[in-house]
């Protein structure tokens, strides 16, 4: 076999490995984040260590969808050009209160800071991905295909002021979703526990839900949280926005 042929052998080889190794990253870009987590919270329990408007929903809202990386890693306030508009918040004036109030009042003028904010600190860090619309209308449509409140009461699990365990609660959720959640707990003055939010987890695309860590967090191993029934009362003037977290 001549030089000629060797060197062609050799490139063909070459090419064989560069192809292999181009479709097998395929798919796989440097992704600015990895999956999303829906942040749904309990307006009852968020309202014991925060000013309330004078009536919440009694169902769980939207905190936030945001972006995760697969290592842990903080993303926020990302880079990004993208701006979350009046005019397009607008476009959602009819779904936005419902399911992704902001809890300190019910103007939605004064709220439009709430839903800037939370595009400006984790949204941003998905505008490889998504336009601020998009993803506003996936948080509402993730939100309306996937009912909390009524998976936990079918397993017996009714924001009527009792207890339940962590174990229990992050149960029922996978039995809903197929998929492990996690839950997180707050605490009043008091130091009374609640059952504060649920997150789901989500795809790159924020469309199939995938596996959380199955995580009680920030509550207090042996005791178990509480599932209010009421908010606590508070005097807050209505159309000062609060809760950007």
């Amino acid at each position: 076999m001549d030089i000629t042929m060797n060197c062609k052998l050799v490139l063909m080889a070459v090419y064989l490995l560069l192809v292999g190794f181009l479709i097998s990253c395929e798919g796989q870009p440097n992704r600015q984040y990895d999956y999303f987590r829906l942040a749904l919270r309990w307006p009852n329990s968020y309202c014991r260590s925060n000013n309330c408007r004078q009536t919440v929903p009694q169902y769980f809202t939207i905190h936030g969808l945001w972006p995760q990386k697969n290592d842990g890693s903080e993303l926020s306030n990302c880079n990004t050009t993208e701006q979350l508009t009046d005019a397009l918040l607008n476009n959602f004036k009819s779904d936005l209160p419902n399911y992704w109030p902001d809890l300190s009042t019910t103007y939605f003028e004064a709220s439009k800071g709430f839903w800037r904010y939370q595009w400006t600190k984790h949204g941003s860090c998905s505008s490889s991905k998504f336009k601020p619309s998009q993803w506003v209308e996936r948080a509402i449509t993730l939100t309306k295909t996937h009912d909390v409140l009524s998976m936990l009461k079918k397993a017996g699990i009714l924001p009527n002021g009792a207890s339940y365990t962590t174990s229990k609660i992050l149960k029922a959720i996978q039995d809903g979703t197929s998929k492990p959640a996690d839950i997180v707990c707050n605490k009043d003055k008091n130091g009374n526990m609640y059952l504060f939010e649920v997150r789901l987890c989500f795809d790159y695309d924020a469309n199939a839900i995938t596996n959380c860590q199955n995580k009680a967090r920030q509550c207090d191993a042996g005791r178990n949280p509480i599932f209010p029934s009421t908010p606590r009362p508070t005097n807050i003037t209505t159309g000062q926005s609060a809760g950007f977290n």
